[in-house]
């Protein structure tokens, strides 16, 4: 019998762990990205007995609960347990019931709901039994095991620009990209998506870095699976494919997901990388 019920914050710790676990966890599900918004969030866990076997977090604001899709935060969603000894009709058994138990709870709780998952989740037909919407977006992912063959995979146009600069790559202030990123949109006429004083906290949180090369930079963040690419700032694209491919050699991690690629203009520079094209879905409920 599986039991849903909002954690405590004494109880996050367990939280972790089953993110650290779990296919689906990622920095952006974890109390410590939530923290960084200082928004109200809440954090729901399916128990069996007391074995956590899955749950989910996310904002909230009033009578609604997002998780994942929104400000720097592509998706979270749905995490399960792995169970290595589940054959698959048990497992797949096992992740519709603690989904079931999941949207029961946030249903009798929240009257607007959205949640977009990780794209390890593929199941969505619990969404779908219950009446709600669904959506799709799209990353892309780079594989860093073998970085010759990364290389090889790129575009021509991204691998001549990602070679031809030999400068060497610079740790950046959190005030100085904070700067650089807001003259960016300053210059392309646009509303910054975060606010500086949001991107100086992203940095000083110690686990996201923030790199420069030339009159690029970039913020990346890390979990226990792979590098993200978060936040980018240039003048006119100026040594951009050389900052990110310099990241992507000083890195320790197997891949990095470009976080998104839903724009054209963002979906041409990213797919010059040769990474593989990930859909991600997620469902929307309103009462």
């Amino acid at each position: 019998m599986l039991e849903t019920i909002k954690l405590p914050v004494t109880e996050y710790h367990l939280w972790d762990s089953l993110l650290d676990e779990s296919p689906q966890g990622t920095i952006f599900a974890s109390p410590k990205w939530l923290d960084l918004f200082m928004k109200p969030y809440a954090v729901y866990g399916v128990f069996e007995e007391d074995r956590l076997m899955g749950g989910i977090s996310g904002f909230v604001d009033g009578g609604g609960f997002s998780s994942g899709n929104c400000t720097l935060t592509p998706y979270s969603g749905i995490v399960i347990k792995p169970l290595p000894d589940a054959k698959p009709p048990r497992y797949e058994s096992i992740c519709q019931d603690i989904c079931n138990s999941l949207i029961s709870t946030l249903q009798n709780e929240y009257s607007k709901i959205v949640i977009s998952n990780h794209w390890s989740f593929t199941d969505l037909r619990p969404f779908q039994w219950h009446g709600w919407k669904e959506f799709v977006k799209y990353t892309y992912v780079v594989d860093l095991v073998d970085l010759d063959e990364t290389l090889k995979g790129m575009e021509k146009m991204t691998r001549y620009e990602a070679k031809k600069s030999a400068d060497s790559l610079h740790m950046c202030s959190p005030t100085e990209f904070a700067l650089m990123y807001a003259h960016t949109f300053q210059r392309k006429g646009l509303d910054q998506p975060v606010d500086s004083e949001f991107v100086i906290r992203l940095i000083n949180e110690g686990w996201a870095s923030a790199f420069k090369l030339g009159e690029a930079a970039a913020v990346v963040i890390k979990d226990n699976k792979r590098l993200y690419y978060i936040l980018g700032a240039s003048e006119e694209g100026h040594y951009t494919s050389a900052l990110l491919w310099k990241i992507m050699q000083h890195q320790t991690r197997i891949e990095i997901d470009l976080v998104g690629c839903n724009v054209p203009e963002i979906a041409l520079f990213k797919r010059g990388f040769g990474g593989k094209l990930i859909h991600y879905t997620g469902a929307t409920y309103e009462v």
